[in-house]
């Protein structure tokens, strides 16, 4: 009898041990599976990040050109305003660049629609706002234009508005960078 119970223990020691296996085996594999779409998809929204964001700063380029022919931070006083050729502000040059702004703006908005479905919030509200302070911008020019009154407000203003994109831009590019690095295993 000792050793029919011995060979009963035997076999339910070796149907446990098994099991067991088997068990530790099913949830290893799960686990792995797991881990592996989790990383899949941290890489998938990476990317998908980095194409928004891209997207949003490729939109923004276009303004450095728009500042390169009137940029209100290089104007301390009325008098560094760009003059036409009869010595009066330049009108024609506010009224051009108030309608590339436009264009910039509505390309930037669709790119700020990118990034605020890549997220997250921390980097897609600085787009948001460096595009609220561009649309500032637009309106002192256009009503500039339309008035023909350019005064020492109007360039106060534009100052202000300027930077504040130029800051909130810098926000966003520090946060995307942070992000993104983050994103990666091992970077950061």
């Amino acid at each position: 009898m000792d050793g029919g119970l011995a060979a009963l223990l035997g076999a339910l020691i070796g149907v446990s041990g098994t099991v067991g296996s088997a068990w530790l085996g099913y949830h290893a594999s799960r686990r792995q599976i797991r881990d592996g779409a989790a990383v899949a998809h941290a890489s998938r929204l990476r990317e998908e990040r980095r194409e928004a964001y891209l997207s949003y700063i490729a939109t923004t380029e276009k303004l450095d050109l728009l500042f390169r022919k009137f940029n209100p931070e290089n104007y301390q006083t009325l008098q560094d305003v760009p003059r036409d050729n009869s010595g009066e502000i330049n009108f024609q040059l506010i009224r051009d660049v108030a309608r590339e702004l436009q264009e910039v703006q509505h390309s930037m908005f669709q790119a700020i629609g990118r990034v605020d479905l890549a997220g997250p919030s921390e980097v897609s509200k600085r787009s948001g706002f460096a595009w609220l302070h561009l649309l500032s911008v637009r309106d002192i020019m256009d009503s500039a234009a339309s008035s023909g009154e350019f005064n020492d407000r109007n360039l106060a203003q534009l100052r202000v508005e300027v930077s504040g994109f130029h800051d909130e831009h810098q926000h966003f590019m520090k946060a995307a960078e942070n992000l993104l690095q983050n994103a990666i295993p091992g970077a950061g």
